[in-house]
Order: C-alpha cells, then structure tokens, then sequence
C-alpha cells in the first residue's frame, strides 16, 4: 500500500492523495509514534487481503483454464473471458474473437430476446439460472443446442455473470434417434401376430403389447405388474416355475419356453415365450425383454 508522507497544508490535498491511488497520508506536523504504528498495522493488513485476493484470482483463472466445460464472463454484455474449452467450443482460433463481443451474439437470433431478459435479471440481482437448453451460434455460423448454467459475481469490480456450457446435439440427436427406433420397433411389434413383452428386475411385467389381447382374447391389464409364474391357472408344459426361475435370476436368455392356462369354459390357451436379458450402459441388469405366441392351435391338431 502506498502512504504518503507530506509537510504540505493545502485544502484538498488528502482527497486528491486518495484518488491517485494512496492508502493513507500524512502530515508531518501532526506525526506520533501511535498515528504510525496504526497506519502501519492497517497498511499490513491491507498487503494481506490484497495477497490473498490475488491468490484467489490465480486459482480461479488456473482452475477455468483446465475445466473441460466451456466457460466464458461477461460484463456490461461484453465478453470479458474465456477459457480454452471455450474456445474450442465457439470454433474461434484465438480468444480475441470472442472477447469484447456483445454476449448475445453466441446466441442463435431465434433465442436472443428470452436470453437478453435472463441476463437482465442476472446483472440486476445476485442470482443464478439453473442448467436449461438453449441454441448457440459458433464463430463459424453453425448452430448448436447448449446445456448452460449461470450465476451472478463481481468481475473486476463489475457486475458480471459467469456461464458454463456444454454441447448436447450429439446426446440429442442419440436421443431422438433411440426414440425414433423405439417408435418403429413397437410399430412393427403391434403388426405381428405375435406380442412383444417387457419385463423389470424383478421379472414383473412392465409392457405387453396389444397383439397378446388380439390374437389370446385376454386382457393384459391382471397381468401387469406380476411375474410369469403368478398367474393364475397357468402351468409350464415341461419343468418347473423354480426351473424357469432360477435361469432368470442366472440372466440366461430362453426360447420356445411353453406354458398353459386354463380358460373359464375349460379350454387350454398354450403359449411359447422367448426373452433375452436387458442392460443399460452402464452394464447394471434392467431386466428382460421378449416375444409371445399363440400356439394353441397347433397343440389341438
């Protein structure tokens, strides 16, 4: 900190001391041991916040510098820094090509104005914005849908708001793509003679699909929620439910596995299942998936 020591009397001379930079002034005649002990102990103690402020800013930049997020800070709607994972997620070869810019030109033009007021609200108030989506505009002109969070702080003795974002097109298009998959697999599953059934990890059924009601005349709806061998009335054709239990619970994949039940007027409904064991990408068991068939009529022939 700086302290000036001056034998000069002149009307405004602290305050102008004060504006260039001074931490404290004072006047040789009024000097005491007492006055600069405690200007020195204050001067101190200002060398060490200033220390630990400057600490603080080197491992927050060393820290963004290694985020694999993008991260970028803008204040008064100028971009005022971004790391290299930003860099690389805008496609800007330097940093220059981002900093400086008004903020709302990473947004696509559709999305600005709802980002415009976000904003707003962020330099007015301390605050953060949860994670949400919103569509992004590269240095190259290409679009991107962002995952982004932000939060309000001083940058610079300015009201800034510091932002993270990470490119989701990638997860979105695996997404729509998945249920796009899905849609045409359960399409083809309600064409089909046979029916397409799905179990959780308990081996309870989650999902039949409507040809077992079409070509059974049975209503799937008792048996959601319960496994194979807790229906009423129905008897595996060869072995036991304890046989059949435990190839599940040993995640073994089976076919033409045959069961019958006893309708009200006495007639037999046989059924053959087939399943294979389901897995998440994570590897964990989620349970088992299949199809069904109404072979009654050839067990009567």
């Amino acid at each position: 900190p700086l302290i000036v020591v001056t034998a000069e009397e002149r009307v405004g001379l602290d305050e102008e001391a004060l504006e260039m930079g001074a931490f404290e002034i004072l006047h040789k005649g009024k000097l005491g041991a007492n006055a600069i002990a405690r200007v020195l102990r204050l001067a101190e103690g200002q060398r060490k916040v200033q220390s630990s402020l400057e600490s603080a800013e080197l491992r927050y930049r060393q820290l963004i510098e290694i985020a694999p997020d993008a991260i970028f800070v803008h204040a008064d709607w100028r971009i005022v820094l971004v790391n290299p994972a930003m860099l690389r997620l805008f496609r800007a070869e330097r940093a220059d090509r981002l900093l400086g810019r008004d903020v709302l030109e990473l947004f696509a033009p559709g999305a600005r104005a709802q980002v415009r007021e976000r904003i707003r609200r962020l330099y007015e108030s301390a605050q953060s914005v949860r994670l949400t989506e919103v569509e992004y505009l590269r240095c190259d002109g290409t679009l991107f849908r962002g995952e982004v969070s932000a939060v309000s702080f001083t940058f610079d003795g300015r009201p800034a708001v510091q932002v993270v974002a990470r490119d989701v097109t990638e997860r979105k298009n695996a997404e729509r793509a998945l249920r796009r998959s899905e849609e045409r697999f359960r399409s083809l599953t309600e064409l089909s003679s046979d029916w397409y059934w799905e179990q959780d990890e308990e081996f309870r059924f989650t999902y039949i699909s409507p040809a077992f009601a079409e070509t059974s005349g049975q209503d799937p709806a008792p048996i959601l929620g319960k496994r194979r061998w807790e229906y009423e009335n129905v008897i595996p054709a060869s072995g036991t439910w304890e046989d059949h239990r435990r190839l599940l619970q040993a995640r073994q994949p089976f076919r033409d596995f045959e069961q019958f039940t006893v309708l009200p007027d006495g007639r037999r409904l046989h059924i053959s299942s087939g399943g294979q064991p389901v897995y998440d990408e994570d590897g964990a068991f989620r349970g088992y998936r299949g199809v069904g068939t109404n072979i009654t009529e050839r067990k009567s022939a």
